[in-house]
């Protein structure tokens, strides 16, 4: 697979791309909302012994090395040392080949050196038999499995996503409210990934939401990407040199944004109240950028990894220790501003300090029934606050 078919973002991380149904809106509730509408929570047990896990194993099949997914494992292992429960965690990195990452997959189970196995990856039309098969074999070998990737995998474990158009619908609603606070009457830009459903739901978010709000006959202009940081830089060079009157510009996420942001700047777009610039997911130096509000990105719709990253180590944990762990979750968007990207950024670098224990019941959804391949996300409303996210195993 060529390798600059990296559907990784935050973020996120990131290879979220197969989702095949897409959500409204509508279907996904704020975790207390979810929490008020919810089911019965399902209670975490009492503290394990400590080293009740020594000896065992997490095996982590990585598509790729890159910052996002280096800090995603490393609060995995911030999460383990947390517990002291003695879990063991490696990383493998498959160099964005996705079937060298299936076949390390397969070899984690086969081996028997491995009791648990999580990974991230893009699961295809092609790979989903693979995907599910592997599954089923970690199942009849009692190795705990969590897939956290855009499609949900069968037979798994732990099913974790995150919902894509409501994301991009976020920052639809964003844009359209600066483009008639600024009286913006131009085109619109769309960096999109026509090779992923998953990813192209962020953008069929923003457009409905953006054309809904604004109304009129708003001119959209399309341009495919990957991503790498030289694909949306070129490709939004050649939307805005090809259509001048472009106002707001909006990027599916990851390194993308970089690439159309450098080529805004480089085409005189550096005035916020003249151009703005949103995007799913983030990086540090988006952050950064946002907070010293030193261009044209004002918004980017963050799923919240940071919080992801230790439920996917803590169910794990509770796996092998043989706890219920509920089949299906997903962590919730949040919307990043100038005003607010920092202080939300800074406070879930600091997510297992007893103070941000809430945020596990706010960002994480929680569903007591297994998903499989293709299906849609389920209605945050159905979903509960599950205990075993926000207390070590």
């Amino acid at each position: 697979m060529n390798k600059h078919r990296f559907l990784i973002t935050v973020a996120a991380l990131l290879v979220l791309a197969f989702i095949y149904t897409s959500a409204s809106p509508s279907t996904v509730v704020s975790g207390r909302q979810a929490m008020a509408a919810t089911q019965a929570a399902m209670a975490a047990p009492p503290k394990a012994a400590k080293d009740s896990l020594k000896g065992k194993r997490l095996c982590i099949a990585s598509p790729v090395t890159i910052d996002q997914l280096t800090l995603f494992y490393a609060d995995m292992q911030k999460a383990a040392k947390q517990s002291e429960n003695g879990l063991e965690i490696t990383v493998a990195d498959a160099k964005g080949d996705f079937e060298k990452q299936l076949a390390q997959v397969e070899e984690y189970v086969a081996s028997g050196n491995c009791n648990a196995v999580f990974y991230l990856t893009v699961v295809t039309k092609e790979s989903t038999e693979a995907w599910g098969n592997v599954a089923q074999k970690a199942k009849d070998a009692n190795i705990c499995m969590v897939n956290h990737s855009a499609d949900w995998v069968n037979n798994v474990t732990m099913n974790m996503s995150n919902p894509h158009y409501p994301a991009g619908s976020m920052i639809g609603e964003a844009a359209a409210a600066w483009y008639k606070k600024n009286g913006a009457n131009g085109s619109v830009g769309l960096l999109e990934n026509p090779t992923s459903p998953g990813l192209m739901d962020r953008v069929k978010g923003f457009q409905e939401t953006f054309q809904k709000a604004v109304g009129g006959d708003v001119k959209f202009y399309k341009a495919a990407v990957n991503n790498t940081t030289e694909s949306g830089a070129q490709q939004a060079a050649n939307l805005l040199q090809a259509h001048p009157d472009m106002t707001v510009m909006f990027s599916w996420g990851g390194d993308v944004t970089t690439g159309g942001l450098q080529a805004a700047a480089e085409a005189g777009k550096t005035d916020p109240s003249k151009f703005f610039f949103g995007s799913v997911d983030a990086t540090a130096d988006q952050v950064t950028m946002m907070d010293k509000r030193s261009g044209v990105l004002q918004a980017l719709a963050w799923f919240p990894f940071r919080i992801s990253a230790v439920v996917a180590e803590r169910a794990i944990e509770r796996c092998l220790l043989g706890q219920q762990v509920p089949p299906t979750t997903y962590v919730l968007p949040l919307l990043l501003t100038p005003d607010n990207a920092r202080k939300v950024w800074d406070v879930l670098d600091n997510q297992l300090a007893p103070e941000q224990a809430h945020y596990f019941d706010e960002l994480q959804v929680f569903f007591s029934k297994p998903i499989k391949t293709g299906d849609p996300f389920p209605d945050g409303k159905d979903g509960f606050v599950w205990d075993g996210a926000r207390q070590v195993p």
